[in-house]
């Protein structure tokens, strides 16, 4: 699957990953099924979505802002992340900002950067990293 996800840090933060052609769709479907798999997370506070291997973006502004709304939902039980978005380049990186400035939840740090370096950088900087 071009996006998917894992627990990182001893629980404490969620790495999604996107590789290769990532869809609107495949975003909208790993948002909504984060639910599930971040309620069994309770300690996150902190998420990476790396798309450093993304070779293409297939992606709308409506899907984007669909994206929005189901983190908006996430954001009830997941209050106060810090989120780093890494895209290194192009069409990936306008829509991060999209999603960034315009539809971000409340209570929800978000950052956009070109390397994986540094938003790991950033995010030792504003949560406690484990493991």
């Amino acid at each position: 699957m071009p996006y998917s996800g894992e627990p990182i840090h001893d629980g404490t933060g969620f790495l999604w990953i996107g590789q290769g052609l990532v869809t609107g769709q495949e975003l909208i479907d790993g948002g909504a099924g984060a639910v599930v798999r971040l309620q069994a997370h309770e300690n996150i506070t902190h998420m990476i979505a790396d798309f450093t291997l993304a070779t293409s973006f297939q992606v709308s502004v409506e899907e984007v802002m669909k994206v929005g709304e189901i983190d908006r939902r996430n954001a009830e039980f997941l209050p106060n992340q810090h989120i780093a978005l890494v895209v290194p380049t192009g069409l990936g990186q306008y829509l991060a900002s999209i999603y960034g400035q315009l539809k971000a939840p409340q209570g929800w740090t978000i950052r956009i950067f070109h390397t994986r370096t540094e938003a790991d950088a950033w995010l030792a900087t504003v949560v406690p990293i484990k493991g």
